[in-house]
């Protein structure tokens, strides 16, 4: 198994939390790094959820923690 992180930007038009993109790892924080400044500048002022989670050459495991 392998551990990820699953990010959730909040979309400000629905109030609701979407997908937004997988790190590699178990992140300890409470926002992602952002690997350029297109994104840096995308993500500025956003509010995130994330989840733990194991993925296997199969599928996706339950998560482990979400955190809001």
């Amino acid at each position: 198994m392998k551990p990820i992180t699953v990010w959730f930007k909040l979309n400000y038009k629905t109030n609701e939390f979407e997908h937004n993109h997988i790190e590699d790892g178990h992140v300890g924080c409470y926002e992602p790094t952002p690997l350029n400044e297109e994104q840096k500048k995308a993500w500025k002022g956003a509010k995130w959820q994330y989840a733990h989670r194991f993925i296997t050459d199969e599928k996706e495991e339950k998560p482990d923690v979400l955190i809001f």
